[in-house]
């Protein structure tokens, strides 16, 4: 898709601006122009360094938000990409959202505004195809790209996950519902969409700390391995496991997915973890997957996801998630497509991962002080906190989606005929 003529104009000027140096009066001017383009039914402001201020929106009404750049080199960075240099002006505290950081980061969500970010951000595609290579999911790199973000200890998890610390979308049936109920409530839905059975053996890829194992064999008596690259997760997993009297049915082991060579599993799941693959390890997920599954199985496929290939944030791919890739519907039904295997069920349960961002970052944020005691400082909260909000806002507003996808290794003769075992009211028949 080409540039339109304005977004045209934007990329040239954006493109002398990074080459030549050009003037701090013109960059003010882009950056103004990006902020006209937010939705005008919200009053907010930019203010710069120099006190310059400009005001957006209905007139007479006190700002929503209020932008502020504290000086020069805060405005300049935007100029290699709006996300990172956005994204760690704020972590700095060069950059700062006075007021409603959700209210920013929703109208920023705006396809006009997300228009004009592509235009500017003609650098960011060179730095996030850098960072994919450097970050690729590789056997040897996989480990290293979990432990950057899952090894901020338990404690720090703990502190704002649920109490099976489900690291990955709830279900909510009411608005009202607990993080804990709605959580639980997700466990059910998927061992119900795997149409679970007594003894069968399931194998969980990227168990995080064991809530699903624990809540597949307590409820339905199945026989789970599990197997995550991060020891933290493994160590409390074992804890859980051990603590639940569950040693007998749950194994939990550090493992590489590519490398197991078990007996193949009636189950194969993964929540929250094919986000951590990468577009370039897809084949090799997937062959596993099906590998690893027995004639007759069911897998699950549960990731954040996009309607359409997109190539990514260089600001999350830095700062949260190093070798991600959030993959489109199209490139998971491909690959599934790929190892012969037949779908069954798609959903997208996009709103109940905004809700679980919220209670997430609820959470978080009365706990600021365990957190700043645990010694993680002042740039990595607004980090956090920037993550958690601007996640909430994007599957709410912008291209994020929760796929959860059932498929089956050959054509299953005794599916259900409707989707009434996914109810609450009617449970499969054990």
């Amino acid at each position: 898709m080409g540039l339109g003529p304005i977004d045209a104009t934007v990329y040239a000027v954006t493109k002398k601006c990074w080459k030549s140096g050009l003037g701090m009066a013109a960059r003010k001017r882009i950056v103004l122009e990006l902020f006209g383009r937010f939705p005008q039914d919200t009053a907010y402001a930019v203010r710069f360094w120099d006190g310059e201020e400009r005001r957006f929106g209905p007139p007479g009404r006190e700002p929503v938000f209020t932008v502020s750049f504290r000086h020069e080199r805060a405005l300049r960075a935007l100029f290699g990409s709006i996300s990172l240099g956005f994204g760690e002006g704020y972590m700095d505290g060069a950059i700062t959202v006075e007021g409603s950081l959700e209210a920013f980061l929703r109208l920023s969500n705006a396809p006009e505004v997300q228009e004009r970010l592509r235009a500017l951000s003609f650098i960011a595609r060179i730095r996030i195809a850098m960072m994919v290579l450097r970050q690729r999911s590789t056997l040897a790199r996989a480990g290293d790209n979990i432990a950057r973000h899952y090894n901020h200890g338990n404690d720090f998890y703990t502190r704002w996950l649920d109490e099976r610390m489900m690291y990955s979308c709830a279900y909510f049936r009411a608005s009202d519902d607990t993080l804990e109920r709605a959580q639980e409530q997700k466990l059910e839905l998927i061992c119900r969409k795997l149409q679970l059975r007594e003894k069968k053996r399931v194998l969980d890829i990227g168990c995080g700390w064991g809530g699903f194992a624990i809540y597949a064999a307590q409820h339905y008596k199945a026989r789970v391995l599990g197997v995550t690259l991060s020891e933290p997760q493994l160590a409390e997993g074992k804890r859980r496991v051990a603590e639940a009297g569950l040693t007998h049915l749950v194994e939990l082991r550090r493992a590489d997915y590519r490398t197991l060579t078990e007996v193949p599993f009636e189950k194969v799941l993964s929540i929250g973890m094919f986000e951590h693959v990468g577009l370039e390890q897809h084949p090799a997920y997937f062959q596993a997957v099906d590998r690893l599954l027995a004639d007759g199985g069911t897998a699950l496929l549960h990731t954040i996801g996009r309607m359409r290939p997109h190539k990514g944030d260089p600001w999350v791919h830095r700062y949260i998630f190093p070798g991600s890739y959030i993959p489109s519907l199209g490139e998971c039904v491909e690959g599934i497509a790929a190892t012969g295997q037949t779908i069954t069920d798609v959903e997208n349960l996009r709103i109940h991962y905004a809700m679980t961002l919220d209670h997430w970052r609820a959470r978080f944020e009365r706990q600021l002080d365990a957190v700043r005691a645990q010694g993680l400082d002042d740039r990595f909260i607004r980090m956090w906190r920037l993550y958690l909000t601007g996640s909430s806002e994007a599957f709410r507003y912008g291209g994020l989606c929760l796929w959860q996808i059932v498929s089956t290794k050959g054509l299953v003769q005794d599916a259900p005929l409707t989707r009434a075992h996914l109810t609450h009211e009617q449970r499969v028949v054990l």
